[in-house]
């Protein structure tokens, strides 16, 4: 009975330890992007930059409209993670950002491990699902781009992301 009982503890204690399989990051890590390309779990980026496509005569809208004493976005991804969202659509908005000369100065890339991760800007918004991409202009959040793409996936309305990146510098 004695070993029963021990067996069953463990069992127990496999359990909570099962659990913790994937902790929450106290707080977000700021990632510059030449180091993130470099960083374990984040190894299919450059392949996701390169075979993007946007669209040339959005970007060039992006272009004229950005403003680089005024506007600046903030993103939040999630390294190891295959969901189309990390892998497909953060890449997709670095490429716009590059094309559209969108300067490294203007944009903060933070890893979170999930939604509940503490930010630096907990106070402005709230990160729903990750990846998640804000813009700022003069520090204040203008339009959540990820939230909108999501929105109009699901209403059939769905467009480029640079579409999007656009819509938010129009705001």
């Amino acid at each position: 009975m004695k070993i029963l009982i021990q067996l069953f503890a463990l069992v127990i204690l496999g359990l909570f330890v099962s659990c913790e399989s994937n902790p929450v990051a106290s707080e977000a890590d700021i990632m510059d992007i030449v180091v993130l390309s470099k960083t374990p779990g984040y190894q299919w980026y450059d392949i996701e930059v390169e075979n993007y496509q946007p669209d040339s005569n959005i970007v060039n809208q992006i272009k004229d409209k950005f403003d680089p004493a005024l506007d600046s976005f903030v993103l939040y991804v999630k390294p190891s993670c295959s969901c189309p969202g990390t892998q497909q659509q953060f890449p997709a908005i670095m490429k716009v950002f590059n094309s559209a000369g969108i300067p490294s100065t203007n944009y903060k890339i933070y890893s979170m491990s999930s939604e509940m991760t503490k930010h630096p800007f907990e106070s402005i918004f709230k990160v729903n699902e990750l990846p998640s991409f804000f813009l700022m202009r003069s520090s204040n959040a203008i339009y959540s781009i990820s939230d909108t793409f999501y929105l109009r996936q699901t209403t059939g309305n769905s467009k480029s992301l640079e579409n999007f990146v656009l819509e938010a510098l129009n705001k």
